[in-house]
């Protein structure tokens, strides 16, 4: 099945960034784990600042819990990435030609990047929302803390059975999708925009050069867009029953209640040295995917 449109292969895109994003995500999962650590750690009343910065968090968590409590809830991320990856990432290039197409914009504009990146990113993580709610509750769970779940396939069944079924296995879905979508435009609108830009301005041609250069840029734009919606969802996500949260808005308002308006940013740097490394190797390894499995450079 080929795309009139390109020429390409339908299945290239999604494959692409599906194995990218599984193979970096599951060398950077301790990065997740820390970070989601920092991001609740106040919401699990912990006496202190029990996780006070990246290192300290790393080593505390690796001296109380070994490699395994760094390894937490990598199933649950595999599964993650496969379905939200390969569609947000394999979704970007479609939307934006629909945007272009439909609406007559010039190919460059930095608009419908943003568009595609929004639309992609919500349909992607709407899709795999019950796969990043059990990725969160298994990294999250501190040492003392009972484990509630034996494995992933037993946390599905768990929530739904116990947590109001579907509706258990999608909380956090609007944080989730809001989340998703600022991410995946910022980190594909401004990777795409950056490749533009450095190629109008004859800085450098499109390859392995330019594709690292670009997703650094990226990097530092998606972490400090992302963070605030990622502390909400994270908050939302990591509690159970009716919750402590009446929504998204809630959460917002008693989290900066709290903690004060940066508490939007906390786990920033565990974030960026999660997002920032992943986007370097994923980005270009998609890339080089896409030409492996016969499409063309993003």
């Amino acid at each position: 099945i080929k795309y009139k449109m390109t020429g390409e292969p339908i299945y290239a895109k999604y494959i692409a960034g599906g194995l990218s994003c599984m193979i970096i995500s599951a060398i950077l999962n301790p990065c997740d784990v820390i970070k989601g650590r920092m991001q609740v750690q106040s919401q699990k009343m912990v006496s202190g600042r029990r996780y006070r910065s990246f290192f300290q968090s790393g080593s505390l968590i690796l001296r109380e819990e070994g490699i395994s409590g760094l390894l937490r809830g990598l199933t649950p991320s595999m599964l993650r990435e496969a379905s939200y990856s390969s569609l947000r990432l394999g979704l970007y290039s479609p939307t934006k030609n629909l945007c272009i197409s439909s609406t007559g914009s010039d190919k460059d504009s930095f608009l419908v990047k943003i568009t595609a990146g929004l639309v992609s990113g919500a349909i992607g993580s709407s899709i795999a929302n019950p796969t990043d709610l059990i990725k969160i509750r298994f990294q999250t769970r501190l040492p003392e803390q009972p484990k509630p779940y034996k494995n992933t396939l037993h946390a599905f069944i768990h929530i739904y059975k116990y947590e109001g079924g579907i509706q258990g296995l999608y909380r956090g879905v609007v944080p989730t999708c809001l989340r998703a979508s600022i991410l995946t435009s910022a980190q594909l609108a401004s990777y795409d925009h950056s490749k533009y830009l450095l190629r109008e301005y004859r800085i450098l041609e499109d390859g392995p050069h330019m594709h690292i250069i670009a997703a650094i840029i990226s990097g530092l734009v998606t972490t400090t867009a992302s963070s605030p919606v990622d502390v909400i969802k994270t908050r939302i996500m990591n509690t159970k029953g009716k919750g402590i949260y009446k929504g998204p808005i809630d959460c917002f308002i008693k989290s900066v209640k709290t903690g004060g308006i940066r508490v939007l940013w906390r786990g920033w740097v565990p974030n960026y040295l999660r997002l920032g490394p992943h986007f370097v190797l994923s980005l270009p390894l998609f890339e080089q995917l896409r030409r492996l499995f016969g499409a063309d450079y993003l």
